[in-house]
Parts: structure tokens; C-alpha cells; sequence
């Protein structure tokens, strides 16, 4: 399989990646190897062969959530160091807009 340049720009914007037209011939030949190398993996018979997981990922399954709080001064730190912000309330980016170059 051999990503099109519109595919590669078309990965990046998904990926929210900011590719200049140069880079996208280059970051396209290292996604055909990394597509490639998956694709041999994926004709390993691996028949027999228990899934594992990591110990980590069996771990994070279990864990309780916890609320933390913390004091007006802390909350009043974090929203002076926030870049976008109108009173308390902080603005983040959009993630559905497309990135500005």
C-alpha cells in the first residue's frame, strides 16, 4: 500500500500535525515503511499463540478514580497561567477546526 500526498496531508490534519509542502513527500515514504513493516507483521501466523497484555494496562483497569481537589489559591494560579481565558473560564482550541499553519 503507497499513501498519495493527499492522504499524507489528509493523516496530518487528523493527527493535527502542521506539514509544510516539502515535508510531506518525505513524512509519506516513512508512513509507506511503518505500513509496510505492519504489514508484514500482520501475515505472521500467530495461531496458538495467548494475547498479552501489560501488567500496566491490567493495573490502570482497576484503578479507583479519585476527585482532587484543590485550594482557591491553586485554582487561581492555573487560571493566571492559562493562556486563553475570560474570567474562570479557560478556552482551549477547537479539535475539529483544522490546525493554522
Amino acid at each position: 500500500m503507497s499513501l498519495s500526498n493527499e492522504e499524507v496531508k489528509n493523516v496530518a490534519h487528523l493527527a493535527r500535525i502542521g506539514l509544510r509542502e516539502e515535508e510531506v513527500e518525505t513524512v509519506g515514504a516513512e508512513l509507506n515503511k511503518i505500513l509496510g513493516y505492519i504489514d508484514r507483521l500482520q501475515k505472521i501466523d500467530t495461531t496458538g499463540v495467548p494475547e498479552a497484555a501489560s501488567p500496566l494496562v491490567e493495573a490502570a483497569r482497576f484503578r479507583e478514580d479519585v476527585v482532587n481537589s484543590c485550594t482557591d489559591a491553586e485554582r487561581a494560579q492555573m487560571i493566571e497561567g492559562f493562556p486563553a481565558k475570560q474570567g474562570a473560564m479557560l478556552k482551549a482550541p477547537a479539535i475539529f477546526e483544522k490546525p493554522k499553519q
